[in-house]
């Protein structure tokens, strides 16, 4: 089994999870690390969700992030042919876009979005360190072809939580920003 940790932005369209209407959008950075093995790979992913606990996923491979590097990331969908637009900027003069056509997203819109750091076993380190937490910031949204809007985050438990504070934190820093961490890391 794989383990893995991630920091994404996702849209979601559905409350129905499982279900026909179990639809998503995510995009972001990863690590993976195969069992019983110390490599640890980085890439970048996007993922759509299309209805009944089904996803379509990409892996691009990347260099690992450099310390206090800047990467840009944005999701776009165009709902009158259901193509996501996922686009990233690494600040480094590193930019590339992919598109991809999902028909049950044809003629839908997110009902809401998030912005997450994801693990999956208790071994996995999230991105970060106390010393130099992942810093997630400038998060903004648009609806339904409107204009670019500061997220708003609320500073409160529903929207800012982990399952184990000890071991991986998350720190509201302002409306539009949330540091990340992993107490194991050095």
């Amino acid at each position: 089994m794989e383990a893995y940790s991630d920091a994404f932005i996702l849209i979601g369209g559905s409350t129905v999870p499982g279900g026909e209407q179990d639809l998503w959008a995510q995009f972001g950075f990863t690590t993976t690390r195969p069992e019983g093995s110390s490599d640890i790979g980085h890439y970048f992913y996007w993922e759509i969700g299309v209805g009944h606990g089904q996803f379509e996923t990409k892996r691009v491979p990347m260099k690992t992030p450099l310390d206090n590097s800047n990467h840009s990331y944005q999701i776009d969908l165009d709902k009158s042919t259901g193509t996501w637009t996922f686009s990233l900027d690494l600040g480094t003069g590193d930019a590339w876009t992919r598109s991809v056509v999902s028909n049950v997203w044809k003629n839908k819109v997110g009902i809401g979005f998030g912005f997450a750091g994801e693990f999956l076993f208790n071994e996995t380190n999230l991105p970060g360190s106390i010393a130099a937490p992942c810093k997630c910031s400038s998060f903004q949204f648009k609806i339904d072809g409107g204009s670019w809007t500061n997220a708003n985050i609320p500073n409160n438990t529903t929207n800012i939580n982990s399952p184990n504070f000890n071991k991986w934190q998350i720190q509201y820093v302002s409306a539009t920003e949330i540091d990340m961490w992993d107490w194991q890391v050095p």
